[in-house]
């Protein structure tokens, strides 16, 4: 096999060196290989010959119009570019269309020229028309009741209310406002440091006897038994006289030490962070009527001017 496969490889070879004329000196030589193919008339073709639009046809003439053919073609290579050119819209549409001379589509249609470029423009308009036809209208979204803007008059002014420390108290509130003309109300949980002890003390002593001839001076005076000596820390050696929730009660202690002789009574708010209900209110300005209104109906709270910008921005309450 191998001895057949490098036979054929030789005779391949061979035979590709016979074709391109580089054995001469053999007998035989393979003949030039040409195709043309000419312009035939269509009586020698058998078909109906073409005749152009507005052009008198006679059998007679069919032999001088092939004759006049090439001298035609070489005419039009010698003349200068047709200046009409394609339009965009038949580009878009049939990008494979070709260009044609303005010219020659008249005198074959047997069209003045203002009639061929009447059409033309009437055709261009027509397309134009039809594809701003097809193409839909951009819809404007419908106002609808929840994003219709808010009207407010000629200015804008803010209030707050609160803190509420139940939520179905701000909600009551903010429903009865909410029913009033051009006011908006948001019910906003915020973290708010609240009052939660008080403590009442004597500041610390110059040392711990100091502080026990004190609290002996106490017995003495008939002071209620509420009181010890602070042993450790920045108060080291100070009397706590108490710790109380409600400020009538420090109100009480400070005045019965105060009757006593002890005039330096000092009192300590201690906070404590808790959630607290707040009311953000807008509205126009100038409804003096309402709110007189709301302190009329709702007499333990008020509200107050605050500055627009001021006002929180945390979470609703749902």
């Amino acid at each position: 096999m191998r001895t057949l496969a490098l036979l054929l490889l030789l005779l391949n070879i061979g035979f590709l060196t016979w074709q391109l004329g580089l054995l001469p000196w053999l007998p035989w030589q393979p003949e030039p290989f040409s195709h043309f193919a000419g312009p035939r008339s269509s009586s020698a073709s058998g078909l109906p010959r073409l005749v152009l639009l507005g052009e008198p046809y006679s059998p007679n003439n069919t032999s001088t119009t092939q004759e006049n053919t090439a001298t035609t073609k070489a005419e039009q290579e010698t003349t200068h570019a047709p200046t009409n050119t394609v339009t965009a819209e038949t580009r878009l549409e049939n990008p494979k269309v070709p260009v044609v001379v303005q010219s020659e589509l008249q005198r074959a249609a047997g069209l003045p020229m203002a009639t061929f470029e009447n059409q033309a423009g009437s055709d261009n308009s027509s397309t134009k028309t039809a594809r701003r036809a097809s193409t839909p209208a951009p819809q404007a979204d419908p106002v609808t009741k929840n994003n219709r803007p808010k009207k407010y008059g000629k200015s804008l002014a803010c209030f707050q209310a609160g803190p509420y420390t139940k939520a179905y108290r701000a909600k009551k509130i903010a429903k009865w406002l909410k029913r009033q003309k051009n006011v908006t109300v948001d019910v906003q949980a915020r973290e708010t440091p609240v009052l939660d002890l008080t403590w009442v003390y004597l500041p610390p002593f110059k040392n711990r006897q100091a502080a026990r001839r004190a609290l002996q001076h106490f017995n003495q005076i008939g002071i209620r038994k509420d009181y010890k000596i602070v042993t450790s820390g920045r108060f080291n050696n100070a009397i706590s006289l108490g710790y109380y929730r409600q400020p009538s009660y420090v109100k009480q202690r400070v005045d019965e030490l105060s009757a006593k002789g002890y005039k330096n009574v000092k009192t300590q708010e201690r906070y404590k962070n808790d959630t607290r209900h707040w009311l953000n209110v807008k509205m126009s300005t100038g409804q003096n009527e309402l709110l007189k209104a709301f302190r009329k109906k709702f007499s333990d709270s008020a509200l107050t001017r605050v500055a627009c910008e001021s006002l929180a921005k945390v979470a609703k309450i749902p």
